[in-house]
């Protein structure tokens, strides 16, 4: 009933299916670098193939990573036959290229951060020195070795030529293929302009190539306007663009290349091209980096009475607004650049400030009201926040602080907790007052039940048909009344959970599991069908999100036509910062003017002659889900079914 599916991690596959992709794309790629080769020696003079294969592995389980490697090097063995090398040639070609990819796979997955490369330039630069460079450096002399010792080209040679062919392929190829991995890498992007500037890109590096002794500044400026009007994702592709333009220029002998008459002097000219593709794609990092946080500081208000600043990883000062400077007496300008408790005079405020600092550095927004002595405004009440800031892919980038001058609010303030305080009792009455009633209501309801039944068992024969009925209906109401009392206590429990004390972490499989067992034999009697795939953890109360999972299981297999079996999925996924339970069914379906009614207390939409409940189920479940910071949406066609999303926000990070 079950099937393997992590949230969030390597496509739901099949090995045979991940080994061919491998393979498939490390031979087009493969057989297209060697299409670019100039012609002379036997190593390409771009190689793309082994930047893809290390990306692919990264992103990958780690018990298929080296399957798929080895898929990768075999689909480079294979282009090198097709490209006309004699087989020794071909073998002596496998070890180097496999070697580069493991040590390239192997260091980024143990050293380097590749999903937060691309928003910290410190943290790129790792990523290309670990899985470009130094597999690159390995993989040639290895390569190299075994080339000279079968006696198909000399060390001396060869390593040069592999060595760039293969850190020039994988600089351009890496940074392109990890990016693509986050999908939130496409944000913001316009499509017709990344078009028509990788467009623009490969046209001015054709003409620079074509046209000018030394075409690489030219061809870095055109690089540099991409990284600052367009994203990382289309400056990391238009890195791959410029240098199939240089290896096409050199190949049709349209460069004119500088003098390399020496080894020494053929790795000069090539480092150049190597090193002119870094600059720019550093620059879109830092470029991204800084469109986040101006975006984060766009929307802070320049109230007079708000305090604002922004603080970097560091503790740093980068940014002040005017209000801040006027409160503490101090310039911005002396300020930005400088620690950013450093300045202020004495320690009254920066002592109790930097405990809180460090928890907002460590993912946590922090609030406290405190009283500051400011040296141009004297004893003030302030209202203080600490808010972690992220980019687009959710990489902190610092902590935004505002601090508010609440001093003339505080008498409001007492006046709220007094009134605060006068709800808390009010509503933790009602909740004892519904406890205690449901359990005292229900001890005469059972009474009512037993009695009924005794009767009719001593005096069933000489009941006349009407009488019958009668007591039918009486047992009939105080069921429902039973269940109704049920129904009212755990709708009104839900507000009593408390998430600090009572949430942790939960496996949903097993919550659905025991959710089944349950109803199993509901489940047998109506022939249903229930798929589920693998659902993994969230963070919440165990008993509520169980409770909530029955309700809705219980719903699906309530509302369905007599002549059809339900046919029942549950399945989960993530969506943004909330993960979605979705249970969906083939049942009688909902009328979409019907759809605003469900979910408020004992609204039902159909008579309880056809199908019986209370009308609290939904509105259960909806209250469930807006505890743990989500909510339900419903979904349906008539007469074809329905589907049902509980909503739960992931915990933040701590």
């Amino acid at each position: 009933m079950k099937t393997e599916l992590a949230l969030n991690r390597w496509p739901l596959r099949s090995v045979v299916a991940d080994v061919l992709l491998a393979f498939g794309a490390a031979l087009v790629l493969a057989v297209g670098s060697i299409a670019l080769s100039r012609g002379s020696g036997g190593v390409a003079s771009i190689w793309l193939a082994n930047g893809v294969a290390i990306s692919i592995a990264v992103s990958a389980p780690e018990s298929r990573r080296t399957g798929l490697l080895l898929a990768a090097a075999l689909g480079s063995f294979v282009a090198t036959l097709l490209g006309g090398k004699p087989l020794i040639g071909s073998v002596a070609f496998l070890p180097g290229n496999l070697v580069e990819m493991l040590l390239g796979t192997h260091l980024l997955v143990r050293f380097g951060n590749t999903q937060g490369f691309s928003s910290d330039s410190k943290a790129f630069l790792k990523v290309l020195a670990l899985g470009s460079l130094v597999p690159s450096l390995v993989g040639a002399l290895t390569g190299s070795l075994l080339l000279d010792l079968v006696g198909y080209v000399t060390f001396s040679d060869a390593w040069i030529d592999w060595f760039i062919s293969a850190a020039i392929g994988s600089l351009v190829t890496l940074p392109l293929m990890l990016a693509l991995r986050a999908r939130q890498s496409f944000k913001g992007i316009q499509i017709g302009g990344a078009q028509l500037t990788l467009v623009l890109v490969g046209a001015g590096s054709l003409i620079s190539f074509s046209l000018t002794p030394n075409p690489f500044e030219l061809v870095s400026v055109g690089l540099l306007v991409t990284a600052y009007l367009q994203s990382r994702l289309v400056t990391f592709a238009a890195a791959p663009i410029v240098v199939v333009t240089f290896a096409v220029a050199v190949g049709n002998g349209w460069l004119v290349p500088v003098t390399a008459n020496t080894p020494f002097g053929h790795l000069l000219m090539h480092m150049t091209l190597l090193l002119v593709v870094i600059p720019p794609q550093v620059v879109a990092v830092i470029v991204a980096r800084q469109r986040a946080l101006d975006e984060t500081l766009a929307v802070v208000g320049g109230q007079a009475n708000q305090l604002a600043a922004f603080i970097d990883m560091h503790g740093i000062l980068r940014w002040a607004n005017k209000a801040r400077a006027d409160y503490w007496g101090v310039p911005t300008e002396q300020s930005v650049g400088e620690s950013w408790l450093g300045y202020l005079p004495g320690d009254q405020y920066s002592s109790p400030m930097q405990p809180l600092f460090e928890q907002a550095l460590a993912g946590q927004r922090v609030q406290r009201v405190m009283t500051v002595d400011f040296p141009a405004r004297g004893l003030r009440t302030m209202a203080v926040h600490l808010q972690p800031t992220y980019d687009e892919e959710s990489h902190q980038l610092g902590v935004l602080y505002t601090s508010t001058d609440v001093t003339d609010l505080e008498s409001s303030r007492k006046q709220l907790e007094v009134l605060t305080t006068s709800l808390e009792t009010s509503n933790h009455d009602l909740q004892q007052f519904v406890r205690v009633s449901s359990h005292d209501l229900r001890e005469p309801l059972n009474t009512i039940a037993q009695f009924t039944s005794l009767i009719e068992e001593r005096d069933a024969p000489a009941m006349s048909v009407e009488s019958r009925t009668y007591f039918r209906h009486i047992k009939s109401a105080a069921q429902r009344m039973s269940l109704m009392l049920e129904d009212i206590r755990l709708y009104v429990q839900v507000d009593e959970v408390d998430p600090d004390k009572t949430f942790r972490d939960v496996d949903l499989d097993e919550l659905v599991d025991g959710a089944i067992n349950a109803i199993g034999e509901r489940i047998q009697q109506l022939g249903a069908a229930v798929h589920v795939t693998a659902l993994g953890q969230t963070w919440g109360n165990a008993d509520q999100l169980a409770l909530a999972i029955k309700l809705l299981l219980c719903n699906a297999l309530k509302f369905m036509p007599v002549d059809r079996a339900p046919d029942i999925s549950i399945n989960a996924h993530r969506n943004g910062s909330q993960l979605e339970l979705v249970v969906s069914d083939n049942g009688i379906g909902i009328d979409a003017d019907k759809l605003p009614l469900l979910g408020d207390p004992f609204k039902r939409l159909h008579s309880r002659r056809v199908y019986e409940g209370t009308g609290l189920g939904l509105a259960t479940c909806k209250r469930i889900a807006r505890k743990h910071g989500g909510d339900l949406r419903i979904a349906s066609t008539p007469k074809v079914g329905s589907q049902f999303t509980l909503t739960i926000a992931i915990r933040p990070p701590v």
